[in-house]
């Protein structure tokens, strides 16, 4: 939460970043999901709700409304009752959560909780098993690859140093008739 004094000149002064701060880098800082409070330099006293209206109007002022005219007006008709009213679904969800956690601490629920979390893991365990199952038979099938990639390689080189042989011998002028094999070898 960051704490901002405001100064009788109305200037106001972000302690924790040590320097003055505006109403709209207020509304920005808000706006981006933080939280301040606001006080009174001399005082000491809280003034936040002072400082945060003025927030609102500076941001009506820019043509940002926050809230709707009509709302403002019921907001400020009814005092507290219309916060009250708005935000009891809030507390109604948040008994639920503290129910439910409640009953799951109980020893019953904590059982189910276990046993769903076993069962997970036995899940969990059983298809790792099976990936690494699937792993070490294709590990297996590339190292029987290798060897028969290293023979065909080999056979490659020897059917390329064939080929090259047969068109040494083809292009030798045809051996006169009479001739033997030696002596056609030798020319």
């Amino acid at each position: 939460m960051k704490t901002i004094k405001r100064y009788p000149n109305r200037k106001l002064y972000d302690t924790g970043e040590s320097r003055y701060i505006t109403l709209e880098e207020i509304a920005t800082f808000l706006r981006g999901g933080g939280e301040v409070r606001v006080v009174d330099s001399r005082s000491g006293e809280d003034i936040t709700s002072v400082t945060l209206a003025q927030v609102l109007v500076g941001e009506e002022k820019r043509s940002r409304p926050i809230l709707p005219g009509q709302r403002l007006m019921s907001m400020l008709q009814s005092g507290g009752d219309f916060l009250k009213v708005k935000l009891a679904p809030v507390a109604s969800l948040k008994d639920e959560a503290e129910k439910t956690v409640q009953r799951l601490m109980h020893a019953e629920a904590a059982e189910e909780f276990k046993e769903f979390l076993t069962g997970t893991q036995r899940a969990y365990d059983d298809l790792q098993k099976r990936a690494d199952d699937r792993f070490q038979t294709v590990l297996a099938a590339v190292r029987n690859i290798a060897p028969i990639h290293k023979e065909l390689e080999f056979l490659r080189r020897e059917v390329r140093g064939l080929s090259e042989r047969v068109k040494t011998l083809e292009s030798r002028p045809p051996a006169a008739p009479g001739t033997t094999r030696k002596a056609r070898a030798d020319n």
